[in-house]
């Protein structure tokens, strides 16, 4: 009997052992897990759960429809009809999108299942899924550029050049034009090239802590110069004054840089009217901070909004479609997010919410 004790005390302890690994196991999870019944209760949420669906923590006999009733709908569509739906679950500004999947812990069988069996809920951050998508699609094509580029580069220059000497030794105006147009087309490939070789090169970002209005300022006063605008044409409020964001410095250099080259390339007017309202605060109900880039232009049309980040689409005969593509990436990279909102006073506003720094 002495041994038989002994015996079920190791076999206790072992157990309890393997329940704290598991238990550890599941709350550490990069993947999202909630435990519920299938009357919508929680069971239990692992830390990954809680920071997905925007929660500090979430304490079992919670009602999953009172933390996301999104995700909620999705379970309920799942329990009706068995079938697995993977769309993404937008949720929230400043919250990322979800990715979620179900299985039954418990046979549909048993007794009084609809309301006392039990779901297991798998949610994946939708961001990172399509980072880690994109950057096998970026695999391939920095192969395919690496391999092409040279080839392509050559015949460009060798046109370039040729184009150069015709207009150089043209009499007629109408040669000219000609000349000029070939010489045009032929920055235009080369630009392609090159957007095409960045996009395949790019890095991911590496955040740091950034003070935003010094930052915003020091870079004001680069832009202007180079652009040669006035300093009061990009006017900066930045509330608190002492606003931190996480973001690698030399990347959002990179992505303001382009945004507020847009402003000015797409407004349709004189250099001299162009304003630039750059913006910044903390989201109310996230504490998430954010920045506004505003410009005085003619807008986006709602059919061209839902195109603007797709890669190699642009209204301009002059752009490559890659600009406000390579400027989501870069900015997803960095864990980041970026939208458009149409400002009701007309313009162009671009929101990125950032990671806060603490």
């Amino acid at each position: 009997m002495k041994k038989s004790e002994r015996m079920a005390e190791e076999a206790s302890q072992q157990l309890e052992s393997i329940v704290q690994m598991n238990e550890h196991i599941i709350r550490n999870m990069r993947t999202g897990i909630i435990v519920l019944r299938n009357s919508g209760r929680i069971l239990m949420a692992n830390n990954s759960s809680c920071e997905l669906l925007g929660c500090s923590q979430i304490d079992p006999n919670t009602e999953l429809a009172e933390i996301s009733p999104e995700l909620y709908q999705r379970f309920q569509d799942w329990i009706d009809n068995g079938i697995q739906n993977h769309q993404t679950i937008q949720q929230s500004q400043g919250l990322p999108d979800i990715q979620p999947g179900f299985s039954r812990v418990d046979s549909p069988n048993m007794e009084d299942y609809e309301q006392s069996g039990r779901t297991l809920i798998f949610l994946d951050d939708a961001t990172q899924l399509a980072q880690r998508f994109q950057q096998v699609k970026l695999a391939s094509l920095g192969r395919l550029t690496a391999s092409i580029a040279h080839e392509i580069r050559n015949p460009l220059a060798a046109i370039n050049h040729a184009g150069q000497l015709l207009q150089e030794t043209s009499v007629e105006e109408s040669d000219r034009k000609l000349t000029g147009i070939i010489n045009t087309q032929v920055l235009r490939l080369n630009g392609i090239v090159e957007n095409v070789l960045q996009l395949s090169r790019q890095q991911r970002g590496t955040p740091e802590t950034i003070e935003l209005l010094p930052w915003l300022q020091a870079f004001r006063e680069e832009f202007v110069s180079t652009q040669k605008l006035h300093a009061y044409q990009i006017d900066i409020k930045i509330h608190p004054k002492d606003l931190r964001i996480l973001f690698d410095p030399g990347q959002l250099h990179q992505v303001m840089w382009n945004l507020c080259s847009n402003a000015i390339n797409h407004s349709g007017m004189d250099a001299g009217n162009i304003m630039i309202t750059i913006q910044g605060s903390t989201d109310d109900d996230y504490g998430q901070p954010y920045i506004d880039i505003i410009d005085n232009g003619s807008g986006i049309d709602d059919k061209t909004r839902s195109q603007i980040f797709e890669p190699f689409f642009t209204t301009s005969s002059s752009g490559t479609g890659l600009g406000l593509y390579i400027t989501k990436e870069v900015i997803e990279s960095n864990r980041a997010k970026i939208r458009y909102i149409a400002p009701p006073a007309g313009g162009t506003c671009f929101r990125i919410s950032f990671q806060l720094a603490h």
